[in-house]
């Protein structure tokens, strides 16, 4: 009921407006938000007012408040700016109350180092194929590189990549078997359940697996978010997954046992090569999981350091068979500008790999 009242709030806006609400949603840094410069004053006051401060969605799921803190300077500055037509053009008095308690809450600016980014809901938007309207998955996450020993509490720049990959390539989910590989907050799981819950009878199983038990919590918890649509998929779970009992004669059992019950028929993984000791047990992984030739992985990669890649690529292709897909501006488009820490990084490249059993 909250995702609708969102979607319906989108449809109406004009395009520059749901620009700055995508920033604002998914915390983009005021540098890179671009001011509606085609608005009126009344479109731009009354848009913040309805649409951001008093909208029920963002009301329950809002952005940090230092983000918060720091969005509004940026709106309000501009508002107070723009040329003024009417003498009743005043601004409300509920932004500028909601502006101060703004700095109430969070003490000194944040951009001054106080204090450590504290976690916050994102909210990814992406338009509904063969609509006007828009799709959203909402998650709380980390806004620190690690947490609690993790990196598995945030979402990363491969996992929004191959997000709009699988919603430009639906087939791949439709109707099938998933397993994911390293969820982490569990972007890619709720999109691919939104995927399947448009197709009712296709809703087969998802299981959504992580070697931390606290990021599972919170993959958990994102996933059955009532705004998500995941939530009322009938078949998604999560599962601890240790990749590195697959190189263990004790602890290889466990994970034979796991695949064998999940039987997959796609498997995902994003930035799951994030250092080089775990790549050996990561294919071997992949290995078990690939053994029945009818499955497929989709493993998207950041090239961060091009040695611990071109290591994965040598070890996967040694002991699988292994194509990189060619990524086009349309398949990054959604959600292309939005990265690991807010900065558009676009030294960064990522990958695709598709990954299957050798056929003899």
């Amino acid at each position: 009921m909250v995702q609708m009242s969102l979607n319906i709030e989108l449809c109406v806006l004009p395009d520059p407006l749901v620009d700055v609400l995508r920033g604002y949603a998914t915390l983009r840094p005021v540098r890179d938000l671009r001011y509606p410069e085609n608005c009126t004053f009344r479109q731009f006051h009354d848009f913040l007012l309805n649409h951001l401060l008093l909208l029920p969605f963002f009301v329950a799921y809002p952005p940090s408040l230092q983000y918060q803190q720091q969005f509004w300077k940026w709106a309000l500055s501009y508002l107070e700016s723009m040329p003024i037509d009417e003498e009743d053009n005043e601004i409300d008095s509920r932004l500028y109350e909601h502006r101060v308690s703004l700095m109430c809450n969070t003490g000194v600016p944040s951009e001054l180092g106080s204090a450590p980014p504290s976690p916050s809901y994102f909210t990814y938007l992406w338009r509904r194929e063969g609509a006007a309207a828009f799709e959203s998955a909402t998650l709380l996450e980390s806004r620190t590189t690690i947490e609690s020993g993790t990196t598995g509490l945030k979402t990363w720049r491969a996992s929004l990549v191959l997000a709009q990959y699988l919603v430009g390539h639906r087939d791949l989910v439709r109707g099938k078997r998933l397993l994911e590989l390293g969820s982490g907050a569990g972007l890619l799981g709720i999109i691919a359940a939104g995927i399947q819950l448009q197709h009712p009878p296709e809703c087969e199983s998802i299981l959504l697996t992580d070697a931390n038990s606290e990021v599972l919590a919170r993959c958990l918890k994102n996933v059955n978010l009532a705004c998500n649509k995941s939530a009322a998929h009938p078949r998604i779970a999560t599962a601890r997954l240790d990749w590195t009992d697959s190189l263990d004669p004790e602890g290889v059992k466990s994970v034979q046992d796991l695949l064998e019950k999940a039987s997959p028929d796609v498997i995902l993984g994003a930035d799951v090569v994030y250092d080089p000791s775990i790549i050996s047990p990561l294919v071997e992984t992949l290995r078990i999981a690939l053994e029945n030739q009818n499955r497929t992985a989709f493993i998207a990669l950041t090239e961060r350091n091009q040695n611990t890649l071109a290591q994965f690529v040598q070890t996967a292709r040694a002991a699988l068979a292994m194509e990189e897909l060619q990524i086009t501006l349309s398949d990054m488009g959604t959600f292309w500008g939005i990265s690991d820490l807010g900065d558009s990084m676009p030294d960064q490249n990522v990958k695709i790999f598709q990954l299957s059993t050798r056929r003899p």
